[in-house]
């Protein structure tokens, strides 16, 4: 049938840029309409881990995902101070031009940085996609590449992109630049459930702030007990996929996850 519609049509991504004082953002959107989702992927990766999801979710909202600067597209900073990205990706959500509160999402290494953007501005929802990994124990110490202690290849063997699905793996391709997660210290070790940085001025996030933990598999310690005292009550998802990448080893059951934060 040669008779092209809305329906069939694949969801436009249109790439985009913008320039703010500490640098250029690389991102993608898809349509112009409804609420903004924020995806932030986790350090060493890129946007594309959200282009799936994305592709699922435009009908229902406006998603934008960044990449963040020294991966992908963005270019590479000097530093990388967790407050003057968050302000920035504030300054990219404004950018977007729609008069509602963003949702923000964020994977893995990133997560502390998506709970200080939503501390500091105000947000619809935070969702946290497996936050605060640690590397296997068993890792050597000579390849720890981080303040924090994480040794990187500890880092991307316990996340084993190569446990998504095959046909989507190219989607989740890291970096093994161990400078630039050493680079991203600070954002690293920010607490992902009160996103405070020390010299940041805080605003209390506001109480119908909807908060989603998604885990791939219980972790240990299970967090469930914490997560009813900071910030509020968060809801906990567990996913039961072998990789930290929920939201591409079940793509349907996240965007629907992200539809009931809208």
């Amino acid at each position: 049938m040669d008779i092209m519609t809305a329906e069939v049509l694949p969801p436009i991504r249109k790439a985009r840029t913008l320039h703010c004082s500490g640098g250029t953002w690389s991102y993608d959107t898809w349509g112009t309409t409804g609420r903004p989702v924020l995806f932030i992927h986790s350090l060493l990766f890129t946007r594309t881990m959200w282009w799936p999801v994305a592709a699922e979710l435009h009908r229902h909202c406006t998603p934008v995902a960044v990449d963040l600067p020294g991966h992908g597209q963005s270019p590479a900073r000097v530093t990388y101070d967790p407050v003057d990205l968050v302000d920035e990706l504030a300054a990219l959500l404004y950018a977007q031009t729609t008069p509602h509160a963003p949702v923000v999402v964020g994977h893995g290494t990133s997560a502390g940085v998506a709970n200080l953007l939503a501390q500091r501005f105000a947000t619809r929802a935070i969702v946290l996609v497996d936050p605060h990994i640690d590397a296997p124990a068993s890792q050597p110490a000579s390849v720890t590449s981080v303040a924090s202690g994480i040794p990187i290849e500890g880092l991307l063997t316990e996340m084993d992109p190569a446990q998504i699905p095959s046909y989507l793996q190219d989607f989740a391709t890291p970096s093994h630049d161990a400078a630039l997660l050493q680079a991203y210290g600070r954002c690293v070790d920010l607490d992902p459930w009160n996103g405070v940085a020390s010299d940041a001025p805080m605003a209390a996030m506001n109480r119908s702030t909807t908060r989603l933990a998604v885990y791939s598999r219980t972790p240990d310690p299970d967090p469930r007990q914490a997560l009813r005292t900071v910030n509020g009550n968060w809801r906990y998802a567990v996913y039961g996929t072998a990789s930290r990448f929920p939201h591409l080893t079940d793509v349907d059951r996240f965007a629907a996850d992200i539809r009931s934060q809208l």
